[in-house]
């Protein structure tokens, strides 16, 4: 570009008022960072006070449900006792309201508040903050009516996101007591309040320290807690369950290669991929699999770990029936289609799951696994050629890594209209007719990357106490 033609330098850091204001419209706001805070300045110093003596619970509710248009940009530009105010007012109607409605709508408004002070309060602040809302969000969770139990359940496990993300945030002894809490409910409540359970469970192991006290002391409840979410529930409830048995596999203070759950724990992971018709779980659980770092984590299911991937990536890459099968047997047409788009991906993660654990084989597993490596050494040797092609399909970056759409499938699935809400694996759209390999090989080449294996992040699908 010329000289002459190329703006000034403070002209680009400081945009105008009109094109902040039209940032934000393009971005879904009405309003700009700056016109929102003041709005909810009057709104702490205003509107909350009429609210909270309205007599009508429906009223109180409704101005509760307000904290869902809060953003962090808002928050943040809002005075110190007008943030006290928007930060105290949930907590304290949740202490001393009667009405269930609006302790609902207070328990949403803490989570609301939680999942925004993830990266943008100082230690100090978010501690303030979340801290005194932990007891009574563990005291909703035990609540009379069901109403108030389930948005409590989402609130703890978005203040559980925020602690993980933040160390020292929330006190061990907090976390010890929301385990308790999450146990229980993961154990005894229905699926809704169990999924948003085994979420925040999952958040707690990546958090704790199970090295010593008082952590080390919850875990063992924890492990039973998150077998029982794998083995029973839902769809939700199970992929949660996945997801948090891959924190404690990551987390090394587990001890994991030197216990006797972990075992117990890969069989069952081994179960859903095997049983279940739902590709979604099945994905999760073939990525919790690779997040096993070492041979002694298998204990002694490496051998059936290696038989039942290979055996699962056979059947998907022979056969193309599986969800109409399922239809056939009653199941509904519509889930049926959603399988089918999850199936290149599901390939994808079982191929990069069998290779990551034939790696980790010892000369002693030779003889147990001889018979799965020579009847499906043509599956075993197709998967590797597919990870080869992955892997020099394109350079890696200056860490190592992949890109995080190598092939512009996420531009494709844009133009289609898809979206794609899994991020246990991290792939890209699903296969479209130009494709020849039934696997997506950009979650293939992801699954490779070092640093980032098979269910490496959370899944943070909003998982709110409305879904499902």
């Amino acid at each position: 570009q010329h000289p002459s033609h190329q703006q000034h330098p403070s002209h680009q850091q400081h945009p105008s008022h009109q094109q902040r204001r039209e940032k934000a419209c393009d971005e879904g706001w009405s309003l700009p960072p700056d016109e929102l805070a003041s709005l909810w300045d009057d709104v702490a110093s205003s509107q909350f006070p009429a609210m909270t003596l309205h007599p009508s619970p429906l009223v109180r509710a409704a101005g509760l449900s307000a904290y869902a248009g809060l953003t962090a940009d808002a928050l943040a530009g809002t005075s110190e006792a007008n943030r006290r105010t928007l930060v105290d007012a949930p907590r304290a109607t949740l202490a001393n309201e009667r009405a269930p409605a609006v302790r609902a709508a207070a328990c949403r408004a803490i989570g609301a508040l939680a999942a925004l002070t993830t990266n943008e309060s100082s230690g100090s602040a978010l501690r303030d903050a979340l801290e005194p809302s932990v007891d009574p969000l563990l005291r909703a969770m035990k609540d009379s009516a069901k109403s108030v139990r389930l948005p409590a359940s989402w609130a703890v496990a978005n203040v559980c996101n925020t602690a993980a993300r933040r160390s020292s945030i929330v006190s061990a002894g907090a976390l010890a007591k929301i385990a308790e809490s999450c146990v229980e409910a993961a154990t005894q409540e229905g699926d809704k309040v169990r999924a948003n359970a085994a979420r925040a469970l999952g958040y707690l192991v990546s958090a704790a320290d199970f090295s010593s006290e008082p952590s080390s002391a919850w875990l063992p409840g924890v492990i039973q807690a998150l077998m029982s979410c794998l083995t029973t529930g839902n769809a939700k409830v199970q992929w949660n369950a996945c997801h948090a048995m891959a924190a404690l596999f990551r987390n090394p203070s587990t001890a994991a290669g030197d216990s006797a759950w972990s075992p117990l724990v890969v069989r069952m992971l081994l179960m859903l991929m095997r049983d279940t018709r739902n590709f979604k779980i099945r994905m999760h659980a073939a990525a919790t699999l690779a997040t096993l770092g070492e041979r002694s984590e298998f204990g002694n299911a490496y051998p059936d770990t290696v038989s039942i991937v290979t055996a699962a990536l056979e059947s998907l890459e022979t056969t193309g029936t599986e969800t109409g099968h399922s239809h056939s047997q009653g199941g509904d047409g519509e889930s049926a289609l959603a399988d089918l788009r999850y199936k290149p991906q599901l390939g994808a993660q079982l191929a990069a799951t069998l290779l990551r654990v034939l790696a980790m084989g010892t000369a002693e597993d030779a003889g147990s696994v001889r018979d799965t490596l020579l009847k499906k050494r043509d599956v075993i040797r197709g998967a590797a050629d597919a990870a080869t092609a992955a892997l020099e399909s394109f350079p890696r970056g200056g860490d190592g890594s992949f890109p995080e759409d190598p092939f512009g499938n996420s531009r494709d699935a844009g133009t289609r209209g898809e979206v794609h809400d899994d991020t246990a694996v991290r792939g890209a759209g699903p296969s479209g007719p130009e494709r020849t390999s039934s696997l997506d090989m950009s979650t293939l080449a992801r699954a490779l990357s070092p640093g980032k294996g098979g269910g490496e992040d959370d899944e943070d699908d909003e998982d709110d106490e409305d879904d499902e």
